[in-house]
């Protein structure tokens, strides 16, 4: 294999391709000159200065206000083509083929571009706080709406990769390197070192004395003054900056503000009215550019007041400066954890509702680190400790020298790398294509695409236990569609239904890692969370337990005489367990491979019962009112499209069902009050309802009402399920009733449904006593196709 390298050659060609952030362009420019300077050649790639449909001269993440995050992801995401053509150049010219890619964590595509030209690729960590910030995301509103698809994109990552390097080493965080390998899954995890800037970087350069801050500053007193400065990603909205200004004018001490302006705030009214003039003998307020770095450096500064960024952290920490701590999101509360157990300075207290603060909590803080002398001179110590592990070059250095870790796996031929690459490969074509499909419905499919609909699978063992013929059922059979694979049990919880496909644990996510079949003919796959019907039986459960409810009233005997156990009505501090089950079983499908989520709230399973009057006389904040009732479906809401992003997450409901003594009085306010609540999420993926003519699973009832409504409210792609044949799917489609029609069991019994609907060809009919069946492949597998041939992918249309 031509490498672009003699195999006695060590030097190396390192494509290098940071996220747009400055806390990420920043140490991937150091790592790009501490790499060049041992002779390697260094390719690194970053954005033009104009991003399609982004504010002029956009190219990092601060020149872009919170409301344009969204198409930044999109522009971003573009990129993916012009990588892949950079690439496949690079490595068709002679001499020049890039020998590994070094990519961000949010570059979940890149790994997929690399393994078409059988390049490895490792993915930079910047550090184990920032992978425990995903899951541990500030409460403060103006990070979280943005950053709450990070937690998808690194996650796709990482299991694309073929392995991974942190910017840390384990002096720094003692136990990082083995939390972080165990959700690697094996693949190698190696050191970087902190990437610190050099201490030179703090010295006074020409043209600074100019600089009316630095003139401010050389005329304090040393150690008299905190620097404040909370990064460039995200500011913080005009009431928390004031309480910032007043608590620094309460607290007393010298300070020195490099203040950036919110989006959409006059200067003007930046600060309080008379600010500036009040504090002018002790505070300087900078809204321009600072020289950080020579600030910290300066003698005059005695403290940091941080929103706690790794290189905001690593700088401050670089000449001994003690911390006032204000994280916003994202890593930086860990980092600030960390940084308190080092105990080097004091966290800002935060409204334990909202995360809001105060001018009395800035107060306290910087007077712990500036004016108290007992918990000052602990700060103060402990801030030089850690200086010293900061400053030390030889240390981080050696992350990367000849003989290290880095250096050797790095070193390794793409031929010697072939077992590495191996998982690398494996989870990429698992995971996901390298362009995604241009859907013009909210992300969902074509307008006029047949759905699979919440399509129940095959029941697996009584432990819902996995079986690969579930992969076959799921992924085998059907190109160019949506598929929904009903899957009902959540981690960790009382398994309710007969024997079922297992839903949301590892074991059962490494078996669905099969759906890359599915993936091969444009198959888009949703996995159905959703937890137990009160119908579960006693001896289908771990230990024999009652199932789970809203209620323990036991469901009444119906024609088939079948006597149902009586369920467990869940007590209140349950219920947030449970709400985070959903959330962890959305997570294990995504990283499975499916597209998204479906979450069941319909047919009397656990959501239905809480949201239905008939099976929810609960006294607690869930049960009672009708908002009182939806509470728990609303949570679990939220908690799935906070961990996967809303444009994964659909929903099913039947506000109109009654089954299995699961109804409700007022099916229209229900469902209306639904849809306000989904309304919430604008990127939602679709709202999936049942009809209400179905009465039961196999019948079909003459009403005169229907699922209208609920469609002109609905502000998203709404779905329509229920007994709808192709004639009757093609009108409720063209006239606006529905965005799409979904197909259960016709679609079970026609593995080729979309076709047989493009020819207007007979249908298989479907035998309902397989439906529920142990067997992998009776009733599911078994049901023939037509006999022309049939294309891989098709454009379907009903």
């Amino acid at each position: 294999m031509d490498t672009g390298r003699s195999k006695s050659s060590s030097r190396l060609h390192l494509v290098i391709f940071p996220w747009l952030a400055f806390g990420h362009l920043l140490p991937y420019l150091e790592l790009a000159e501490r790499v060049a300077s041992r002779g390697h050649r260094v390719s690194f790639v970053s954005t033009p200065r104009n991003l399609a449909r982004l504010p002029d001269g956009t190219e990092c993440t601060n020149d872009v206000p919170s409301g344009k995050f969204e198409l930044l992801w999109k522009a971003f995401d573009a990129l993916a083509a012009p990588f892949a053509e950079f690439l496949g150049a690079a490595c068709d010219a002679a001499g020049e083929r890039p020998d590994w890619i070094i990519a961000d964590t949010f570059h979940h595509w890149a790994p997929l571009v690399a393994l078409q030209h059988k390049v490895p690729c490792a993915m930079l960590l910047p550090s184990a706080s920032m992978m425990a910030g995903w899951a541990t995301r500030s409460s403060e509103p103006a990070g979280a709406s943005i950053f709450q698809v990070l937690g998808v994109r690194c996650s796709l990552a990482m299991e694309r990769c073929t392995l991974a390097a942190m910017r840390s080493c384990p002096e720094w965080e003692p136990d990082a390197f083995q939390q972080v390998a165990a959700g690697l899954k094996n693949k190698p995890l190696i050191p970087l070192g902190l990437v610190p800037p050099s201490p030179d970087g703090g010295r006074r350069r020409a043209g600074m004395t100019d600089n009316s801050t630095m003139r401010w500053l050389d005329v304090q007193p040393a150690k008299s003054v905190v620097y404040v400065a909370l990064g460039s990603e995200v500011p913080l909205p005009l009431e928390q900056v004031h309480e910032l200004a007043l608590g620094l004018e309460l607290a007393g001490t010298r300070f020195l503000w490099a203040l950036r302006k919110p989006h959409g705030v006059d200067l003007s009214d930046v600060l309080p009215p008379g600010y500036q003039e009040r504090t002018k003998s002790h505070g300087h307020v900078a809204m321009g550019w600072v020289p950080q770095i020579t600030i910290l450096a300066h003698a005059a500064v005695g403290a940091f007041l941080t929103h706690c960024g790794r290189n905001s952290l690593v700088e401050g920490l670089l000449f001994g400066n003690p911390l006032i701590m204000l994280p916003i999101f994202g890593d930086q509360g860990p980092n600030a954890r960390l940084m308190e157990g080092n105990k080097v300075g004091s966290q800002v207290r935060r409204d334990d509702m909202d995360g809001s603060f105060d001018r009395h909590g800035v107060a306290a803080a910087v007077r712990a680190v500036m004016v108290e002398e007992e918990t000052r001179r602990v700060f103060v110590a402990n801030a030089i400790r850690l200086q010293e592990l900061v400053a030390d070059k030889e240390l981080h250095e050696s992350c990367t020298h000849p003989q290290s870790p880095c250096a050797t796996v790095l070193a390794l031929s793409p031929l010697e790398l072939e077992g590495t690459c191996k998982a690398g490969e494996e989870a990429a074509e698992t995971g996901g294509r390298t362009e995604e499909a241009d859907y013009s419905q909210n992300g969902v499919a074509p307008r006029r695409l047949a759905s699979g609909g919440a399509r129940e699978g095959g029941r697996g063992g009584r432990r819902g236990g996995g079986d690969r013929g579930r992969g076959v059922r799921g992924g085998g059979r059907r190109a160019g569609d949506w598929v929904v694979v009903c899957l009902h049990q959540l981690p960790a919880c009382p398994h309710p239904q007969p024997p079922c496909a297992g839903e949301a644990g590892e074991e059962e996510a490494k078996i669905w890692c099969g759906a890359e079949e599915a993936d091969a003919k444009e198959t888009e796959m949703g996995d159905g969370v959703e937890r137990e019907r009160k119908s579960g039986e006693r001896d289908q459960q771990p230990n024999g337990q009652a199932p789970i409810s809203s209620t323990d009233k036991q469901i009444t005997p119906d024609d088939s005489h079948t006597v149902y156990s009586k369920p467990r009505r869940l007590r209140t501090d349950e219920i947030p367990h449970v709400v985070d089950d959903f959330r962890v079983a959305a997570r294990n499908a995504i990283e499975a491979g499916f597209d998204g989520v479906e979450i069941h709230g319909a047919h009397g399973y656990l959501i239905d019962q809480f949201m239905k009057d008939s099976a929810n006389g609960r006294t607690d904040q869930y049960g009672g009112s009708l908002e009182n009732r939806c509470r728990f479906a609303v949570e679990v809401i939220d908690a799935v499209v906070a961990e996967v992003g809303a444009d994964r997450v659909g929903i099913r409901l039947s506000p109109y069902i009654d089954f299995m003594d699961c109804f409700d009085s007022n099916p229209e306010a229900l469902g209306s009050y639904m849809v306000r609540q989904l309304n919430k999420h604008p990127e939602l993926l679709y709202c999936h309802m049942v009809e209400p003519r179905m009465a039961t699973v196999e019948g079909r009832r003459k009403i005169n009402h229907g699922l209208l409504p609920f469609r002109k409210q609905f502000n998203g792609t709404f779905i329509a399920s229920g007994g709808y044949d192709r004639e009757e799917g093609n009108k409720v489609v063209d006239d606006g009733y529905a965005d799409l029609v979904a197909y259960g069991r016709l679609f079970l019994a026609n593995p080729d449904l979309p076709r047989r609907f493009e020819l207007n060809a007979p249908l298989n009919k479907y035998d309902g006593s397989t439906f529920y069946t142990h067997d992998p492949v009776v009733g599911y597998t078994d049901y023939p196709f037509l006999e022309e041939k049939k294309e891989d992918s098709a454009t379907v249309i009903v």
